[in-house]
């Protein structure tokens, strides 16, 4: 399991500024959660494609993506950082 310190690194006014957060970081957001499942749209999902490799699934809406990545366990950029990377980037 990764250390926790990146939640604290996260949290802090100047890295929340530096990479534009309007929001605190937090582990796994409820609300996040329950406004996409109440969607119906879990059932939509599509591969999500790195390097020619299907590395999980994905489904967005306007103002939510959801991804669930293969082999990653529940802190998804310890266990797979190229795919997490690709998530933020894309």
């Amino acid at each position: 399991m990764p250390p926790e310190d990146y939640i604290n690194y996260l949290t802090k006014p100047e890295v929340m500024s530096a990479i534009g957060a309007k929001t605190p970081y937090v582990e796994c957001s409820d609300v996040a959660y329950l406004a996409f499942t109440n969607t119906a749209d879990l059932q939509k999902l599509q591969n999500f494609i790195v390097n020619g490799q299907t590395t999980g699934q994905v489904q967005s809406s306007p103002y939510l993506s959801f991804v669930n990545i293969y082999q990653a366990g529940h802190e998804a950029p310890f266990y797979q950082p190229q795919t997490s990377l690709v998530m933020y980037t894309r």
